[in-house]
């Protein structure tokens, strides 16, 4: 997909009213790349940077073909820092960040987790309920405010930049 088709989707989704964020998982292939121009054209509420995060048993085969180190993210970071001013709320987050700081369910019906590196998974919701099924995987809340994962949807902001 060429990028005038994604910001064509993009346009159409922001006149029916609905926000946009944008993942991005920034790995060897593109960490010198400038998308500047991409997200000022896109203005997404906000611009999630992941660095390439290896999960033991999903992508460790091959994955030194996408690895990129924390300060070659940080530069990525860095070069397009000044989207803020646009009012693009970027939000990196390194390996560290994202192990154990998501809330994830699986196509399985089953919450899953990484903080080991690796992916667990809990009993199936329908089977056991939610909070039997939550307490079989780790989550940590603190790593998940860490990464302003606790923000406000309208704004983009963390909650802590609301409340101020």
């Amino acid at each position: 997909m060429r990028a005038e088709d994604y910001l064509e989707r993009i346009q159409c989704a922001a006149s029916l009213g609905i926000r946009v964020k944008i993942n991005t998982v920034v790995n060897r292939v593109n960490v010198v790349e400038d998308f500047t121009a991409f997200v000022k054209a896109a203005h997404p509420l906000r611009w999630k940077l992941f660095q390439a995060t290896r999960i033991t048993g999903e992508n460790e085969a091959g994955f030194e073909r996408w690895h990129v180190t924390t300060p070659e993210f940080q530069s990525f970071v860095s070069r397009h820092a000044g989207l803020s001013i646009e009012g693009v709320v970027l939000v990196p987050e390194t390996q560290t960040d994202i192990y154990g700081s998501y809330a994830m369910v699986g196509p399985n019906g089953c919450f899953f987790d990484n903080s080991s590196g690796t992916y667990r998974y809990s009993r199936r919701i329908v089977e056991v309920g939610i909070q039997s099924a939550w307490e079989d995987v780790e989550f940590s809340m603190e790593r998940f405010r860490h990464r302003n994962g606790d923000y406000d949807y309208r704004t983009g902001l963390n909650q802590n930049e609301v409340r101020q």
